[in-house]
């Protein structure tokens, strides 16, 4: 009888045909004393991405487990399909535009998680790439800590492709505990398996993350203002949901991190001139807003909007009539 595979690969890609071979080449040359499957994942690609991965799919069946979008689903819809389902006690995560260094690295974290069944989550540090040499690359995290849940809360410290956890969701569809619209997806499924164990900890660097232009994160070593205007939202549900569900809405928490970062997605919006996001996010946060912003504030931030809506209008206005008197002397 065959030995039922012991770790599920999640990988999710999109356009990363550049990429993919060395993720794919990362988790095929992993040396094992067991079965382990890659569940691939490709958003509907419009490049040779989809391609790559029939070729390794035809090549090695037995591990390359794909699933191929229709219709390209915004990063939430692959994942959950690529992260549902899964009977594996063990699940390692690489998305398809980073990989791994080391050919013992499943085997050495299974080993560790089989010797400690104490602890739910293992990870090791990573080198970071810039792929545009636009900054040096480093190791991370820098320095061996104490890794724990508590701290975990504050700053995520788990690099996703350096992640293996004592899978919680074992066959079961994952969107029924992870929300739609919050970002970061991988901090919370780091801290929704930290809350049931110890964080384990291998002081070994084992693969490789790259910051590349069309990453998501990309920016946000050097430009938050554009990811608090693209994901700012999506940031501020994340961190509500921390406070509640992890936090146990400790005031420690709402200061310093959720009250923090929807002060700073808010003034973000408004310094472009995003007044309808403003809005939308002041109507989403009523309480929280009613914390960092009094009432009679929120009164004056509706009728900014509506007075730099109307200068807005009438500078429209102006501006065609001018072209309008321009265009009739020239003719």
């Amino acid at each position: 009888m065959s030995q039922e595979p012991k770790v599920t690969i999640c990988c999710i890609t999109y356009n990363q045909e550049k990429y993919i071979r060395q993720a794919l080449d990362g988790f095929i040359a992993q040396k094992t004393n067991f079965p382990f499957i890659v569940k691939i994942g490709d958003d509907c690609s419009s490049d040779n991405t989809k391609k790559i991965i029939e070729e390794y799919a035809k090549k090695y069946p037995e591990i390359i487990k794909p699933i191929y979008q229709k219709e390209n689903t915004k990063i939430y819809g692959n994942l959950c399909d690529v992260y549902s389902d899964i009977n594996t006690p063990y699940v390692a995560i690489c998305e398809g535009d980073d990989y791994w260094t080391d050919e013992n690295k499943l085997q050495k974290q299974v080993d560790f998680l089989e010797k400690n069944p104490q602890y739910s989550t293992c990870f090791h540090p990573v080198k970071v790439i810039f792929e545009n040499k636009e900054a040096r690359n480093y190791i991370y995290p820098k320095h061996k800590k104490e890794f724990t849940f508590e701290k975990l809360l504050y700053s995520n410290f788990i690099q996703t492709n350096s992640v293996m956890y004592r899978w919680n969701f074992r066959n079961e569809r994952i969107e029924k505990y992870l929300p739609k619209n919050i970002m970061p997806i991988d901090w919370y499924i780091h801290l929704a398996h930290a809350k049931t164990g110890k964080i384990g900890y291998i002081n070994k660097v084992m693969a490789a993350y790259r910051r590349q232009p069309k990453g998501v994160w990309y920016n946000s070593f050097k430009d938050n203002i554009k990811l608090n205007l693209e994901y700012g939202i999506e940031k501020i549900n994340f961190h509500r949901l921390v406070w509640e569900r992890f936090a146990e809405k400790s005031d420690e928490y709402l200061y310093n991190v959720l009250l923090p970062t929807l002060k700073e997605v808010l003034q973000a919006h408004f310094a472009y001139g995003n007044f309808d996001k403003c809005i939308k996010i002041k109507e989403e946060n009523l309480e929280l807003m009613e914390k960092i912003i009094p009432i009679n504030s929120s009164k004056k931030l509706r009728h900014k909007y509506k007075k730099y809506k109307k200068l807005f209008f009438i500078f429209i206005s102006l501006a065609i009539v001018l072209s309008l008197v321009l265009l009739w002397r020239i003719l």
